[in-house]
């Protein structure tokens, strides 16, 4: 691994542990009859708040502004598996602790999106502005090129029943300065969602993704024709959460090995598994088989983990590996660190050529798709990614990307950047 990578992650680490103490030691102790025990005592029975064994969030023990911040923050990382009473809970506690969760840098999503109601059909959304460059010159061959573009997208869901909802999505997407711009359709997902007993169950078009997106992720944009159709199901069972996937990606382009782009449509069943053995270390398993139209199928298995050294910081990482006979391994470590409004990641990934689908060219990584350069003619490519998050209300996000990317055995680099504004309504 590069020792840009490792100096990177050193520094995160010891701001985040310098400034960890201090914050903690300023938030002053919850009355023992603050109605707030009782609250998350609660969720923590139901699963929502984990790593006190005893189901009373520490029995009689009086804590903290800052650790109930710090609790109710993994809480609602749960939303939007919650059900109506529990979102009522966190919501109450989302307000009560609103300023030690934004001290903290917690990504409350619960605060930040707005849902509105049309009768019987609730809808939120956001509008993206973003100006994107790459800059590539690999091997003597060169592309440069920059451009604007907007996108708009609005999510529909209806209650049919207290089991049962129809949900849809509108997204449009408009570009300048862009020679060439992908086909999509303006309502780019849509389905039902189910639940049956301990089963929730989407089927329609809809993204998909297994573990942390090394084995296949078809991102949520509106644009280079992510699209996946079929049956995605998750459960708990006991402390291990659950997700089945079977369906088919339909067009080109869609994100699979975390960077690669599909050039047909192909097969898919799998399952991830995801457990918190620990109040800060979370870890996973996926498998997949996917099988491109007119071409044989491959096996993929991937690992990960997700490791909080602090409140404020974050390290997590995935291996993946397919049965092809070489070149057949990926993986990714990253780390984030959060102060205030703002988050810092960096994220170094390695992808092995025969680690992605047969007839594999090009790559878009989720979120951000970019243009590549020849990246796919060595056995492997690898590079780091960097991603600084300003939030500047509790709607409106500033985010800059850059990526540094090379194929093995040819000289030269990749390089892409992207400054986005995104408001959600």
């Amino acid at each position: 691994m590069k020792k840009s990578i490792i100096m990177t992650l050193v520094l995160i680490l010891l701001l985040s542990i310098g400034s960890t103490g201090f914050a903690a030691a300023n938030f002053s102790d919850v009355p023992s009859k603050h109605w707030a025990y009782g609250a998350v005592s609660q969720l923590a029975k139901d699963g929502l708040v984990e790593g006190y064994g005893d189901g009373t969030f520490r029995g009689e023990k009086t804590l903290t502004r800052y650790e109930f911040a710090v609790a109710i923050a993994r809480a609602l990382e749960k939303y939007n598996k919650a059900d109506a009473q529990q979102k009522v809970l966190l919501d109450k506690l989302s307000v009560e602790f609103a300023t030690e969760l934004n001290a903290i840098g917690a990504r409350v999503s619960v605060l930040e999106t707005k849902v509105n109601k049309l009768g019987n059909v609730t809808f939120n959304g956001d509008v993206r502005l973003r100006g994107i460059f790459y800059n590539d010159k690999i091997s003597g061959v060169s592309d440069k090129a920059s451009f604007f573009q907007s996108r708009a997208r609005i999510n529909f869901q209806s209650k049919v029943s207290d089991d049962t909802e129809v949900f849809a999505r509108f997204a449009v997407r408009n570009s300048f300065g862009q020679s060439t711009v992908a086909n999509y359709q303006p309502f780019d997902q849509y389905g039902v969602k189910l639940t049956a007993n301990n089963w929730k169950i989407a089927i329609g078009r809809q993204d998909v993704g297994l573990g942390q997106g090394l084995i296949i992720s078809t991102g949520s944009d509106a644009e280079w024709d992510h699209k996946f159709d079929g049956l995605i199901a998750s459960t708990k069972a006991g402390n291990v959460d659950v997700n089945l996937i079977a369906g088919k990606t339909t067009t080109s382009n869609v994100v699979n090995n975390c960077l690669g782009g599909l050039d047909q449509q192909s097969q898919w069943y799998g399952f991830d598994l995801n457990s918190k053995v620990a109040t800060n270390l979370s870890l996973g398993a996926a498998y997949a088989r996917g099988k491109p139209d007119n071409s044989i199928g491959r096996n993929y298995s991937a690992v990960n983990f997700t490791y909080d050294l602090s409140a404020k910081f974050t390290i997590n990482g995935e291996y993946e590996k397919s049965n092809a006979t070489n070149n057949n391994t990926s993986h990714l470590i990253g780390g984030t660190y959060h102060w205030a409004k703002d988050s810092f990641n960096v994220q170094y990934q390695k992808i092995g050529i025969n680690s992605n689908e047969p007839g594999n060219s090009g790559y878009s990584y989720i979120g951000f798709p970019f243009e590549g350069t020849n990246l796919k003619s060595g056995p492997s490519w690898s590079g780091l990614m960097y991603t600084y998050n300003h939030q500047l209300n509790k709607n409106t996000a500033l985010t800059l990307l850059y990526l540094d990317l090379k194929s093995e055995g040819q000289s030269g680099h990749d390089k892409e950047g992207c400054i986005q504004l995104l408001t959600k309504f």
